[in-house]
């Protein structure tokens, strides 16, 4: 049976303050495969992957713990928009561990 578990943030820089439309991309671990995503905790609303956060800059989505178990539980987020830099922040998001994931 599934398990999703909720993974959220928000992007606010310096400069910008929050910052929406904001790509998100949700990978396995060191690839560029794409993760499956719902926008509900129940897994019976499909999410876009790539995703864009809101006006606010809040980003969410849902990943099953199940199908992450090869993976010890961690996926790679990684964000971008033109004429943002986010380079460091995407290396901070290497190998998230998914909460509940163990």
């Amino acid at each position: 049976m599934a398990d999703y578990r909720k993974v959220f943030g928000r992007i606010v820089t310096d400069a910008e303050g929050a910052v929406g439309g904001v790509s998100v991309n949700v990978y396995q671990p060191g690839t560029t495969t794409a993760i499956t995503l719902k926008a509900n905790k129940a897994g019976t609303e499909a999410k876009a992957n790539p995703f864009d956060t809101d006006a606010n800059g809040i980003w969410a989505f849902f990943t099953d713990t199940d199908a992450l178990s090869g993976v010890d539980y961690e996926v790679d987020i990684v964000f971008s928009k033109s004429g943002l830099d986010f380079s460091n922040m995407n290396v901070m998001y290497e190998n998230v561990t998914v909460p509940g994931g163990f």
